[in-house]
């Protein structure tokens, strides 16, 4: 997100002659601009996931973990979206011009979406809410990552999407510390309980608020940064 702003405070900063700002998926380091690092570290590591997934989910020589293949189906939708990304930076005759990594990245949010929206029948009260207000996070990032195709010289559209996945993130953190506290002599929530699912909502809330801080004081820093 910082990369994100830097360069955009220095496209809008100093001489009537710098260029627009112009959007991409990805902003890696300034020393990589000749090798797509961010896109091939997406394909990597998704494809350890999908590996780490399918092997985990093998019991006496087979796929018996029918849980892993949304986990797996989520990887490989986000490995494509890094495929898409390696064939643009080398200006794939095809990816290029259909701007294939913005529709890709919509795409593997779409999926991750759906799958959380469906992972949730019969599970306690508190599981759905966390989950519901991930998916609808998760489409935000979606609907934004599909209009920036539209509006890649905008800065506000991409300002959203990464806003929108630092939110995701977050919330992810905050999940995993309800469900699964990592603290001993912490219990976790009472997961039908009226009131701790209302502490949840206001806890996505300051997720919110906090997103939105962060965000700012990026903004600031990187402004000041490229002056």
């Amino acid at each position: 997100m910082f990369l994100r702003f830097e360069r955009t405070s220095r496209s809008t900063i100093g001489s009537r002659k710098r260029t627009g700002f112009i959007s991409f998926t990805s902003f890696g380091p300034s020393g990589f601009r000749r090798f797509p690092l961010i896109p091939v570290l997406k394909v990597l590591l998704t494809a350890v996931g999908i590996a780490g997934e399918t092997v985990t989910a093998m019991r006496d020589g087979k796929f018996q973990a029918i849980g892993n293949t949304q986990h797996i189906a989520m990887y490989t939708a986000f490995c494509v979206h890094g495929l898409s990304e390696i064939f643009v930076f080398y200006r794939s005759a095809v990816a290029t011009p259909l701007r294939l990594e913005y529709v890709s990245l919509a795409m593997a949010f779409f999926v991750e979406g759906i799958l959380f929206q469906f992972h949730l029948h019969g599970r306690p009260m508190m599981d759905v809410h966390l989950h519901t207000f991930l998916y609808y996070v998760v489409y935000g990032c979606a609907v934004f990552a599909a209009v920036e195709i539209k509006f890649r010289s905008s800065i506000l559209v991409p300002t959203v999407r990464c806003s929108l996945t630092f939110l995701q993130g977050i919330w992810f953190w905050f999940i995993a510390f309800v469900l699964h506290s990592p603290w001993p002599g912490i219990s976790n929530w009472n997961q039908e309980d009226h009131n701790d699912n209302m502490l949840v909502t206001a806890m996505f809330g300051f997720a919110i608020c906090f997103t939105f801080v962060t965000t700012t004081v990026i903004a600031f820093v990187a402004y000041c940064w490229s002056k």
